[in-house]
């Protein structure tokens, strides 16, 4: 990011600029502090006080924080300042950096130690390091530079205070360390402690090595190496001890001292002399190899000089002058090889030695000694003589160059080129950047804060905005009708629903989320403008159509003389129309219509419509402060339901009012009451709908007799004073009069509801299925559970509710001080009484309590009343006495188990365990065990309260039919077995019971029907104990049998059939069939003069009205053959056959024509047109073959 195109950190380096943009940012903090707090809505927040507050603290921290960073510089350098003594030239030292921070105080101020950079400066002793400083043409504020200890030589180290910068100029003794070595290193190490010391992050901000060209030019190879590597363990040392990579600007000292360089440069002028001559390298990288750059930047140097000879050589007139000029650049060339080879020492393996070549430059302080001249000198050696000096000497008092440039535009401004403690700087870049990014995250938070908090509250403004026009489509058709004709809210709920719950309004309850007040809130706003339409459509949507609903109710209950609930409709009316001033009540509106619209809204399904109707009532009750209704009540209506009404008695307008004051009560919830027990489990509704709609009004309980009826009554006559305005002038007559026996009449009003309540709600609670075809009886284990079955908790519910005289014996028996019965504090009495925390929490039924109290106490001061008045146990007790078997149940040891309802509960235990053996497979037909379970659990019914009986009876019925489901089961499955089977295969389709088909063997026949055969043994084993004979002989279900009724008549109709079978064909005892008979001719044609007759093994002739032939079927009669003699002409019939089985007889019977009558039958036949009649004569009371029971019967398949 860049301000003005120029980057922060920039910015910031600009030391002027630092405290406007400090001033800058406090201003636009405190600015964003006083206007964006404003903005939030939280009221302490907008207060002028907090945000001054919250201001002056942001600027007590900045001024403290600036004060802290103040007096820790200050405590620095005092410390730096104190601390000066080390080993060696510790003395020496301290004195000198005294002396430095004296004149520092003087120029800087307290703290200025810490602003500027610090250099320092090294090389060898003689290197012209104080020189160049004395003429480097900085200012030094405040030194003496005639007076500055080591000129000429610096013994210790001197420090230069500049406007820019410090400059530390060392020993050179530091660097070489060969006069004292131990001494040097330690004044040395020393110095670069006291460096970290005073400047632990950053002690130097880059290293001036100076070497002078005298060196370069003169000494040996050996000799160079030897002093770069002097210099690069002095850099080693000093990244050691300070912890930091410096750059290294390498001064090439003393560069007059090459021949021609005062002809070559005495001509320029004071800028040109400041400027820079050398090699600043051009990269960011702190880690480039910038020492293998040095030889082609040095020829670039010295290409510069050679382009510049001739203009030079065109300046200069002196012949001498001219030929130095000429020569300056190769005299300045022969010096490359040295120091690139003695840079390249120094800085290679930059990772060693940790120090940057920053840059190489040639510099003059000051003209002194003799010139060398290097191509002299070398052909000078090749003659064997000395050095290569020029005649002459320069004076010492020449002009500095390219020293001011070098130092103040290039090494003073690279100042943050230097690295820092990395170990310290790693820390405070942590908290930094911590403290950045905890700004930066606040910052971004609080824009974002407030961006979604506007876009939070655009959002809110669109939605109402389109919920309102969806608001007016709903409506205007609504709202524009000019009379409203129907009563019925369904049509309107919708609107209703709509303006209700527009965003932000009415019905939006959700608080305000606190990100939406960081912006500028509408929620205020919108939320007025929305309740204020939505109490418009309550005042012309339900208000009239709640006034007409009861404008037409009010005259059908005064057509049907129901005064009672014509007087609360009547006083609703006039609330809703607030036809008398001053006067409200909200519950007796809510009431009334609580119950109007659970008619309306009836229908599965309307359950939330119902209760949103309901809230529309409460909200319009809550808004109607604000508005005066648009109706007027129907005058004439009101004086005629006041003059009818007028005369309900007294006590039915108090029991009426009282009824209105209780519809708010809580109900008592059965479900809630039992939810702990498994209810759901043991009980369920007759009707089919969810336990928890079972509830009995809260008036109608323990609490609500005496936490609100009592009361409700002890005020009765008050609260009448208070409406009579509802009557109006009718309601004044025969008023004092009926205030007598008030309370009396109101009690008993209240003990019929009481009692109807509570029965209604039993009535509508049954057991669920006890029985489990699994085996299991999860129910029936929950219903036995001898202290948490739903039927005891049941019990004892209705015993705690209703027993309402515990009351009395609880306050009979407390003892309370005179003190807290004076001063009313009884809530710990009535927690040690026994009360419940619904009830405690009750003040009117502390104040019952309390009234109770009282009384006892006067009632111990005077005798007795007469026992003839009226007392409130005996009221009491009229309303106990409606359930006084629930009571009886609960009497008893309860730990013992010794209550009648523990019986009860033991009973169903007995039960469960018998129905368990049974399901492990001890079940028997005869189930003696359940029988024996069931009729202890029945043997108290006579005591038992109606609900409960049902729950016995209910019971025992489902158990007797489970036992004899069982039962018939197994029946059933034993006649498949036994009879029907056996019966499919061979006696259906057979004859005679098929009239074609095959014969049904004798065998069969016997072993079905005969005497110990099939259906006798089946009959006599499993049938005969659950029939009976009727009179008239048949077979039917016996008295009180369940299994006898269950019984198919059809069923026992074949079985009664198959025994007249048995009774016609089987000699008693016997399963072979035997049927006894007499076979005679009794006519026949004139034609026919006797029958031949042929039985199987007998034959036998028979003549008219002859005595005939007695046989036995079957064993006579295998087949029946007859023919007519005398024989009938050529081609004519003589005879019949019937050879088909054993059956021959019966088919000889059913072929002819047969008359039967009682045990004989007369059989005609007509054989080729000459009759012939046979009669035959049965031993037995009917003729065997002809019984219909041969034709009806059928295989007995199902029981049921």
């Amino acid at each position: 990011m860049r301000v003005f195109g120029v980057s922060p950190k920039k910015l910031w380096g600009y030391t002027w600029l630092r405290l406007p943009i400090l001033i800058l940012a406090v201003v636009i903090l405190s600015l964003a502090i006083w206007f964006g707090l404003r903005m939030t809505g939280v009221s302490w927040l907008v207060s002028p006080w907090t945000r001054g507050g919250l201001i002056a603290l942001v600027l007590m921290a900045i001024g403290t924080s600036a004060l802290l960073k103040y007096l820790r510089r200050r405590k620095a350098a005092k410390a730096l300042e104190e601390t000066l003594v080390t080993p060696g030239d510790g003395d020496i030292l301290s004195e000198r950096m005294q002396e430095a921070l004296g004149r520092l105080k003087k120029s800087g101020g307290a703290t200025y130690l810490y602003d500027l950079p610090w250099y320092v400066i090294i090389g060898p002793p003689g290197a012209g390091k104080t020189t160049a400083l004395l003429h480097c043409g900085l200012d030094f504020p405040g030194t003496d530079k005639e007076a500055v200890a080591g000129f000429g030589g610096t013994k210790n180290c001197d420090f230069w205070f500049a406007e820019d910068a410090v400059l530390i100029d060392t020993a050179g003794r530091y660097t070489t360390q060969d006069s004292d070595a131990t001494a040097d290193r330690e004044s040395w190490q020393s110095f670069l402690s006291e460096l970290k010391k005073a400047r632990s992050d950053q002690p130097v901000n880059g290293v001036l090595l100076a070497f002078s060209c005298e060196d370069i030019m003169t000494v040996d190879a050996a000799q160079l190496e030897r002093h770069a590597l002097t210099v690069r363990q002095r850099l080693a040392e000093l990244n050691e001890t300070l912890r930091i990579d410096v750059p290294v600007y390498v001064m090439f000292t003393k560069a007059d001292i090459v021949a021609g360089f005062r002809d070559y440069f005495g001509p320029l002028g004071e800028d040109r002399r400041r400027r820079v001559w050398g090699v600043t390298f051009q990269t960011r990288d702190r880690k480039e190899d910038t020492y293998k750059e040095v030889s082609a930047e040095f020829d670039k140097l010295i290409s510069r000089l050679s382009d510049e000879v001739t203009d030079r050589l065109n300046e200069e007139h002196d012949p001498v002058a001219r030929i130095s000029i000429f020569g300056f650049p190769g005299q300045m060339a022969l010096m490359q090889r040295n120091i690139a080879d003695f840079l390249r020492r120094i800085f290679q393996k930059p990772e060693e030695v940790h120090a940057i070549l920053r840059g190489f430059y040639f510099t003059s302080g000051t003209q002194e000694g003799t010139p060398i001249d290097q191509v002299l000198g070398a052909m000078a050696s090749g003659h064997d003589q000395g050095a290569g000096f020029q005649p002459g000497f320069m004076s010492g008092k020449g002009r500095s160059y390219f020293l001011h440039d070098l130092l103040k535009k290039v090494v003073f401004a690279e100042r943050d080129w230097v690295g820092y403690d990395f170990k310290s700087m790693r820390r405070r870049r942590i908290l930094r950047s911590g403290a950045t990014g905890l700004i930066a995250t606040v910052c971004l938070g609080a824009m974002g804060l407030f961006g979604y908090s506007f876009w939070q509250n655009a959002t809110l403004v669109r939605q109402a905005n389109a919920a309102m026009n969806l608001y007016t489509v709903e409506a205007q058709d609504i709202l524009a009708e000019p009379i409203i004709t129907d009563p019925a809210t369904r049509p309107v709920l919708g609107a209703l629903n709509t303006v209700r719950n527009l965003p932000g309004g009415y019905g939006d309850t959700t608080e305000q989320p606190f990100i939406e007040r960081m912006g500028l809130s509408r929620r205020d706003s919108i939320r007025k403008s929305a309740t204020e339409s939505y109490s418009y459509a309550l005042e012309h949507m339900l208000r009239p159509r709640m006034m007409l609903q009861l404008e037409n109710t009010l005259p059908q209950l005064l057509a049907a003389q129901d005064y009672e609930q014509a007087y609360r409709a009547l006083k609703v009316y006039l609330l809703l129309a607030k036809a008398q001033p001053g006067k409200g009540d909200d519950t007796a509106i809510q009431s009334w219509f609580a119950e109007a619209w659970a008619r309306e809204y009836s229908e599965p399904g309307l359950e939330v419509a119902y209760g949103a109707i309901n809230d529309h009532l409460d909200a319009m009750l809550a808004l109607d402060d604000r508005v005066t209704p648009a109706l007027q009540p129907n005058k004439e209506l009101v004086e005629t339901a006041q003059r009818q009404i007028a005369t309900l008695p007294l006590a039915r307008q108090a029991y009426s009012s009282i009824l209105g004051q209780a519809a708010s009560m809580t109900p008592l919830n059965i479900y809630d009451q039992l939810s702990d027990v498994q209810v759901d489990q043991v009980l369920r509704t007759v009707d089919g709908t969810a336990l928890s709609d079972l509830t009995v009004p809260g008036l109608f309980t323990f609490s609500g007799y005496w936490g609100v009826f009592k009361e409700e009554l002890a005020s009765a006559q008050s609260r009448l004073d208070e409406e009579r305005w509802v009557l109006g002038e009718p309601g004044k007559a025969d008023y004092q009069t009926q205030l007598v026996g008030l309370n009396r009449d109101i009690h008993a009003l209240y003990q019929a509801d009481f009692v109807a309540a509570w029965q209604g709600v039993l009535d509508r609670i049954e057991l669920v299925p006890m029985s489990d075809p699994s085996g299991q009886y999860t129910s029936l284990t929950i219903a036995s559970a001898p202290f948490a079955s739903p039927i005891l908790k049941l019990a004892e519910m209705v015993d705690r509710e209703t027993r309402l005289s515990r009351f009395l014996d609880i306050v009979e028996n407390m003892e309370i001080s005179p003190e807290a019965l004076a001063s009313g504090n009884i809530e710990n009495d009535l927690s040690n009484a026994g009360f419940s925390a619904v009830e405690r929490r009750s003040g009117a039924f502390e104040r019952i309590v309390l009234n109770a109290l009282k009384n006892k106490a006067k009632f111990q001061e005077r005798a007795a009343p007469s026992a003839t008045a009226p007392t409130e146990r005996r009221q009491i007790e009229d309303i106990e006495r409606r359930f006084e078997k629930w009571h009886a149940l609960m009497k008893g040891d309860a730990d013992q188990r010794k209550r009648p309802i523990d019986t009860v509960l033991a009973s169903l235990e007995e039960l469960l365990q018998d129905r368990k053996f049974a399901a492990s497979g001890g079940e028997t037909l005869n189930n003696m065990g359940l029988q024996g379970a069931l009729g202890k659990l029945t043997q108290g019914v006579p005591f038992y309260p109606d609900t409960m009986v049902r729950f016995v009876n209910q019971i025992e019925r489902e158990f007797l039919t489970v036992t004899t489901n069982a039962n018939m089961e197994e029946l059933q499955r034993l006649l498949s077995e036994e009879v029907t089977t056996f019966c499919t295969q061979n006696v259906t389709g057979a004859f005679p019971f098929a009239a074609n088909g095959r014969h049904i063997s004798t065998a069969a026949f016997g072993e079905f029907f005969g005497y110990g055969g099939r259906m006798e043994n089946f009959y006599d084993a499993h049938l005969r104990e659950y029939t009976q004979r009727s009179p008239e002989g048949d077979i039917v279900p016996r008295d009180g049998s369940d299994i006898g009724d269950r019984l198919a008549p059809a069923t026992l109709a074949q079985f009664g059939r198959a025994e007249r079978i048995r009774q016609a064909f089987f000699e008693p005892g016997s399963m072979k069939p035997s049927v006894s008979f007499t076979l005679s001719q009794r006519a026949s044609s004139e034609a026919v003069e006797s029958v031949a007759m042929s039985f199987g093994a007998r034959q036998a002739q028979l003549f008219p009205n002859s005595s005939g032939v007695t046989l036995t079927w079957p064993d006579d009669v295998t087949e029946i053959v007859f023919q007519l003699l005398p024989k009938a002409k050529r081609g004519a019939a003589n005879g019949l056959r019937f050879a088909d089985g054993r059956w021959a007889l019966a088919e000889f019977i059913n072929a002819g024509v047969a008359r039967p009558s009682g045990s004989r039958v007369d059989v005609t036949h007509n054989v080729g047109g000459r009759p012939v009649s046979f009669r035959l004569e049965f031993d037995s009371i009917t003729v065997p073959f002809l019984m219909k029971e041969l034709r009806d019967f059928s295989c007995p398949t199902t029981l049921e």
